[in-house]
């Protein structure tokens, strides 16, 4: 074939006719190729339209012979068979009762289309309508349910319960709602960024969810220490990399996207609920309008009512931690879901009468329930851990079990009311030794939280002073301000006063009780 083009290229002078006859026949295989490729596409294609037409027809067949309505939808600018399903999805925050209502949304609609617990991410977290699948919606048809609950209760519930926050665990309420929605980054989120840059933002996709690195923390999805789940701690919204001030400001914005979804391209109807409205009227409203909405029918009853939405375990909250959120809570952003500052008046009114209807010990309007709790305190290597799981295992059905009282186990404790329990409360105390030969020798082993003791012989262990140099944030930061994430120390009590922490460094070197900021000799 190389030949017959060079003899091509080489007759210039020959007459036209003759070029395109040698040139013919070198391109006689190609066309020959290209027939029949065409000729394949095009019997591939007829192909793939009638099993379409075919299985689009049997499709039709078996939803009018489960006596589904199908209502057609107008075009929505995109066309195609995308429009043609509507999809319902719900969105929620934590203990806002999305569990339920996604189980019984689905024994409603699941026999006819998707009921999904996310928009564009999990029904949790913050919405995008420019990441996938917002962006590329596998349906154009989508039917969003928000779910909302009254802002004093579902704090308390979170503080009892706060998922993927485990710097938020077994706080007093006040500790809780004042500390920042955040943790240190830890694990390969260190190995990308020094820690003086580590508030910049950086433009890196994290691991989860299709959030960057501004975002979340952490960016990369680890276990923290020996934890069995994964923090999920979401950032500001505005992608400044900064943390929420606490739990409250965080919930203020949550508010606000999740409104934002009413106004995604591919969101036909938006249905914002409240869970004391459910509980109060059921879910019927809501089914029809979705029937409405859909053109589906309901294959379920609506429930006529849930019992414990608005309540919370243990008695009425404390009057100090309602002044407090009267007070903080972002009653704008509130009022945009039907919330006002007078509705703990009607959530401390269905906490009494919840425990009222199951019998109960009497509650007043003044004082609280009171509360046995037992508490379990040890230096490491004292064997706390098989005594708290034993606590835990006799006692844990009936009351709460914490490893600290007012800071963890292992750390010197300081009777601070802020710190300790709810006004009413009886707490019972375990404190945990260890033989001192024993006791030394395994943490010589074993020096938790102890890096500069790390691999020494037991004269070096015993005689090196109980410290280590600032480092990281403690040297940008100074003496100013609060420790952060360090359980209420000052700058005088701990080194590092700004805790870094990963599974393999995490320090913790307590200075001197009298606060003087002098390091222990050993």
């Amino acid at each position: 074939m190389w030949k017959r083009h060079r003899a091509a290229s080489k007759g210039q002078n020959r007459s036209m006719k003759s070029s395109q006859r040698t040139l013919s026949i070198t391109r006689h295989d190609d066309q020959r190729r290209q027939l029949s490729s065409r000729s394949f596409r095009i019997l591939f294609c007829g192909l793939v339209s009638g099993l379409s037409a075919l299985s689009l027809s049997h499709f039709s067949r078996m939803r009018m012979s489960l006596g589904v309505a199908v209502k057609s939808h107008p075009p929505s600018g995109s066309g195609g068979s995308l429009d043609a399903l509507p999809t319902i999805h719900l969105i929620g925050e934590r203990h806002s009762g999305t569990n339920w209502l996604h189980d019984h949304l689905k024994e409603c609609f699941g026999s006819q289309t998707r009921v999904l617990d996310k928009v564009s991410r999990f029904k949790h977290w913050f919405q995008d309508e420019n990441i996938h699948p917002a962006k590329e919606a596998s349906s154009h048809n989508m039917h969003v349910v928000a779910q909302f609950r009254n802002p004093y209760i579902w704090v308390e519930q979170l503080r009892k319960a706060p998922y993927y926050m485990p710097l938020h665990r077994d706080l007093d309420w006040k500790t809780f709602v004042t500390r920042p929605y955040a943790m240190p980054r830890y694990g390969k989120d260190l190995d990308v960024v020094s820690p003086r840059h580590i508030r910049s933002p950086i433009d890196m996709a994290c691991t989860d969810e299709s959030f960057t690195y501004q975002e979340l923390i952490p960016c990369h999805k680890e276990r923290y220490l020996e934890e069995q789940e994964y923090p999920f701690y979401e950032l500001r919204h505005d992608k400044s990399g900064f943390p929420y001030a606490s739990v409250v400001a965080l919930r203020a914005d949550k508010i606000k996207n999740f409104l934002e979804v009413e106004r995604y391209k591919y969101v036909k109807s938006f249905h914002s609920v409240r869970s004391e409205d459910l509980m109060e009227t059921g879910t019927e409203s809501l089914i029809r309008e979705l029937e409405k909405q859909t053109g589906m029918n309901a294959t379920c009853e609506p429930i006529q009512m849930t019992e414990q939405l608005n309540t919370v375990d243990g008695g009425q909250l404390a009057p100090e931690f309602v002044s407090w959120m009267s007070k903080h809570v972002d009653w704008d952003a509130e009022a945009l879901i039907g919330y006002k500052e007078s509705d703990m008046l009607t959530a401390n009114a269905s906490v009494t009468a919840n425990e009222q209807s199951h019998g109960a010990v009497s509650t007043s309007d003044s004082i609280p329930k009171k509360q046995n709790t037992i508490h379990l305190l040890g230096e490491r290597h004292s064997g706390t851990n098989w005594m708290f799981d034993h606590l835990k295992d006799c006692f844990g059905n009936q009351t709460e079990v914490k490893d600290r009282v007012s800071r963890f186990k292992h750390w010197f404790q300081v009777e601070n009311e802020a710190k300790l329990e709810p006004h009413g409360s009886d707490m019972h105390i375990v404190a945990q030794f260890r033989n001192p030969y024993s006791w030394v020798e395994a943490l010589r082993q074993v020096p938790h939280h102890m890096p500069e003791h790390t691999g020494l012989d037991w004269h070096t262990f015993v005689t090196k002073q109980y410290t280590m140099p600032r480092f990281g944030r403690d040297l940008e930061v100074g003496t100013e301000g609060p420790c952060e994430f360090q359980d209420g120390y000052t700058w005088d009590e701990v080194i590092p006063c700004h805790r870094v922490m990963s599974e393999a460094f995490d320090p913790i070197y307590e200075l001197n009780h009298d606060k003087s900021g002098s390091p222990y000799s050993s």
